[in-house]
């Protein structure tokens, strides 16, 4: 599934070992150019020489989602788990204008950049939609996909109760840092799913 047979498979000339938590090993973390200019980060978790899975981390969140109690885990599975951060969120630059169908774009550099080739996703909450947008653009290269408590984008509009002020509502959907942290508070009671196709 992927495996690579060289000894320093996963190792990048510039990553570094991050320290962990209560004196676990944390990822080995690193970034990469992408053809428009802007920096991708991302974090490496368990065996360099594993079965790569990509993860697809939630809203808002970052590489350095946790996912597990103890990442040694990932090691003893023989897992290679690979956490890009999306553009704008830990240390990958923004995109503006960006769209879910996007990512697979980003993703593939960066998969280009690892030396891997067949892969798994696995994704958390806000994850979902760009764990998806993956399989598809990926096709045959994509061995499996999970995903954990998948939610939309946090940016598809949704109808919302009417308990909730139209103006608090109208903030909720401008881009911003207070926006984010609304969202989750006020999270949709129904979907629309004929309007998700235009965010993608």
């Amino acid at each position: 599934m992927g495996r690579s047979g060289s000894p320093r498979a996963g190792y990048r000339p510039g990553m570094r070992e991050r320290p962990g938590h209560g004196g676990r090993p944390g990822p080995r973390e690193g970034t990469v150019r992408l053809p428009d200019g802007r920096t991708l980060a991302y974090a490496e978790y368990g065996d360099p020489a594993g079965r790569p899975v990509l993860g697809c981390h939630g809203s808002p969140s970052s590489r350095l989602e946790r996912h597990v109690e103890d990442p040694e885990d990932y090691r003893r599975w023989g897992v290679r788990f690979v956490v890009p951060d999306r553009p704008g969120f830990g240390r990958s630059d923004p995109q503006p204008g960006r769209r879910v169908t996007d990512w697979p774009g980003d993703v593939a550099t960066l998969l280009d950049s690892l030396g891997i080739d067949e892969f798994s996703v696995l994704s958390l909450s806000g994850g979902a939609a760009y764990a998806l947008a993956c399989a598809h653009a990926f096709d045959s290269r994509v061995r499996s996909v999970g995903v954990l408590g998948g939610a939309p984008p946090p940016d598809v509009p949704w109808p919302w109760p009417g308990w909730v002020p139209r103006r608090l509502r109208a903030v909720a959907h401008r881009p911003s840092p207070a926006a984010a942290l609304m969202r989750p508070v006020f999270a949709p009671l129904a979907q629309r799913p004929e309007a998700i196709p235009g965010y993608l």
